[in-house]
């Protein structure tokens, strides 16, 4: 007995061993606890704090008490993402490219801008900061309609969008933190017509077999919460589209690899993207009533949504609070299918489709899920439909 005993720790040594001598997938976690404490970026980095990634060098920058010297950590801030909630006002004529504005401090040349109301016909102007000059913000594209005193905020739509690139051109993770900024990222930019969706992970189809699956990862770090009418965040990492307009198609979503192709089973070449993707620590906030959905991974390969993971429909002024002292604050009844909170993988029959404890409100189904799926009590609620096939 004692020998079997023996026998039996020298084998667990052994799989202990390996298993920390050359993990090419670190265990996400871990991961992030370790940049979070000890992570030094290097000298010249464009942000400072999680960043492990310099994406004009593709140096990867390796903490050394981790062990894992092949992790890719793309911060999303270091492709000029504000990560600001900041709103300012705003004036811009017709045909022009410098808008005046109430306050500059938070806005950076090289990122992104949305002024509501002053793009073509009255649509939401989305261009690039080219300069600031005192009050004035030189814009890279003019205006398409004369706005006086319009809202002005910030948009990271192009900036997430080249970090997912770059994540999935090597593998690795999208990063949004709240260091140096409030963790609020506003993306209201136009839906890619190849993924329907606002975010895009430009993965691949899969056209034959075998294919090696690219893993991708969006992590925040932190849901947070919101106030009591549930339309601002307090803390935590938030995308916002609350403003964004266009949608089309079965599934759209703020995030999504490839958009919804309905296929035979198991055939590919059929819309299916090659990637792994994982999605956890923050929160999706949509408008009331939204036209689009949360993450839409319907013809990813593999997907997983975390247990830190919360999309949520804004309340609205319905004069019908769902709780006394909410004001006239209130939750609006959902009546547009194509607003799918979750759409896990529906390709290939799923080897993984794994939805963590997320908190899904207001969409109008909250999951849709393949015939193989694995729940970790999610909280769906003011949906009209919960789990759905």
């Amino acid at each position: 007995m004692n020998l079997q005993r023996y026998f039996l720790l020298l084998v667990l040594a052994a799989d202990c061993m390996r298993a920390y001598a050359a993990p090419e997938t670190p265990i996400f976690s871990n991961l992030v606890q370790a940049k979070i404490v000890s992570a030094d970026p290097q000298p010249g980095a464009a942000s400072t704090g999680l960043s492990l990634i310099d994406p004009t060098a593709s140096t990867t920058r390796t903490a050394e008490n981790i062990g894992w010297s092949k992790a890719r950590i793309f911060d999303a801030r270091d492709f000029s993402a504000s990560g600001m909630g900041t709103v300012t006002t705003g004036t811009i004529t017709y045909g022009e490219r410098e808008l005046t504005v109430a306050d500059t401090a938070s806005f950076i040349a090289g990122q992104g801008i949305l002024i509501k109301e002053a793009g073509a016909s009255g649509t939401h102007l989305l261009s690039t900061i080219a300069a600031i000059s005192g009050s004035q913000i030189t814009l890279q594209n003019p205006a398409g309609t004369t706005v006086v005193r319009a809202q002005v905020q910030h948009d990271d739509t192009a900036a997430i969008n080249a970090a997912c690139a770059a994540a999935y051109a090597k593998g690795g993770t999208v990063l949004l933190t709240n260091g140096e900024c409030d963790g609020h990222y506003r993306c209201n930019g136009p839906f890619h017509a190849d993924s329907e969706s606002i975010i895009r992970i430009p993965a691949t189809e899969l056209v034959s077999y075998p294919l090696r699956q690219r893993q991708v990862r969006i992590l925040g770090t932190g849901s947070g919460s919101l106030d009591m009418t549930m339309t601002e965040p307090r803390d935590g990492i938030v995308i916002d589209a609350r403003d964004a307009t266009g949608a089309t198609g079965v599934s759209p979503a703020v995030i999504s690899p490839g958009r919804y192709v309905t296929c035979a089973f198991n055939t590919a070449g059929c819309g299916f993207r090659n990637i792994d993707l994982h999605c956890d620590r923050f929160t999706i906030l949509l408008p009331p009533n939204p036209e689009f959905g949360g993450i839409n991974m319907s013809n990813a390969m593999k997907a997983s949504v975390g247990d830190d993971l919360a999309i949520l429909a804004s309340f609205a002024k319905t004069g019908v609070p769902l709780f006394a002292g909410w004001g006239d604050f209130g939750p609006v009844e959902p009546t547009h299918p194509a607003s799918i909170g979750i759409h896990l993988p529906q390709a290939l029959n799923c080897k993984k489709a794994i939805c963590g404890a997320a908190v899904i409100m207001g969409t109008y189904s909250g999951v849709v899920a393949p015939e193989h799926v694995e729940f970790n009590r999610p909280q769906i609620s003011l949906t009209r439909h919960g789990v759905t096939d």
